[in-house]
């Protein structure tokens, strides 16, 4: 009688059978827990009117009142959130004077969003507390939250941080407009 061959070419079908069976019930899992993560989906808003943003406490800037808005949701402990603090500064000073509002919106209590915008020097709008405008904004995770740029008419043209920069330097220009003059 041959001994049964064992090593590292021999497979066992059942072993095979059995190793199939686990990957299946790993996918299972995997899908059910992907579909009980949509909370932290952000829900897209392109060419759709833009969700209100009040509700919070402003602790720096004052509430929008331009015509042209960028708004983003940040945590006052993500990296993420501190990398964007960059861009959205480029954007205030670039088109700030053109009469676009940047807005960052938190969940963070007041004083940890002012900590925040002076460890990182913010220098646009900052609304802490903003619970109602994550959930009316569909925000689950501020982490993976997109920029935002809402036009005059109130409609979300886009999300992305470098397209609100190409559409802003398209529809007002690259360079700072002055004020107009006034009449004599």
């Amino acid at each position: 009688m041959m001994p049964e061959p064992r090593g590292p070419h021999y497979r066992d079908s059942g072993a095979v059978f059995r190793c199939a069976r686990i990957r299946a019930v790993r996918a299972a899992f995997l899908l059910l827990a992907l579909a009980g993560c949509k909370a932290l989906l952000n829900k897209d808003f392109t060419h759709e009117p833009a969700p209100r943003i009040d509700g919070g406490t402003w602790i720096s800037g004052k509430p929008p009142a331009r015509d042209w808005q960028v708004v983003t949701f940040f945590a006052t402990d993500g990296g993420r959130s501190v990398a964007r603090v960059a861009g959205l500064k480029a954007l205030e000073q670039e088109f700030g004077p053109k009469g676009v509002d940047v807005i960052a919106i938190t969940r963070a209590s007041d004083d940890d969003a002012k900590r925040f915008a002076e460890e990182h020097g913010a220098p646009y709008a900052i609304q802490a507390k903003g619970d109602a405008a994550f959930e009316r904004w569909g925000v689950g995770s501020p982490e993976h939250a997109p920029v935002y740029l809402v036009d005059p008419n109130g409609m979300v043209l886009t999300e992305g941080m470098d397209d609100c920069a190409e559409i802003l330097r398209e529809r007002l220009g690259s360079a700072p407009h002055a004020p107009p003059e006034k009449s004599r």
